[in-house]
């Protein structure tokens, strides 16, 4: 039943949106360090033309996964 290589997909995801935390997450640290609260960061890379992974428009929940997947990224290696 179902799609027989769903486990490899979303390996695979997972392990892109973990590349892409660590391609950004330095920036949003800094700008948490600034106290800038998750709202203003998603403002701040809009603004800028970043887009998300999958090429939208940043919002605050987005940020906490970056910030909570760079952490993860901190614990095991990525090769990107």
């Amino acid at each position: 039943f179902g799609n027989p290589k769903l486990a490899e997909l979303n390996k695979t995801r997972k392990h892109q949106a973990r590349i892409y935390a660590y391609q950004h997450s330095e920036l949003i640290k800094n700008l948490r360090a600034e106290n800038k609260t998750y709202r203003q960061i998603c403002d701040f890379l809009n603004s800028s033309g970043i887009k998300t992974r999958t090429g939208k428009s940043f919002h605050p929940v987005q940020i906490h996964r970056i910030l909570k997947r760079s952490n993860e990224v901190n614990n095991c290696e990525v090769a990107v």
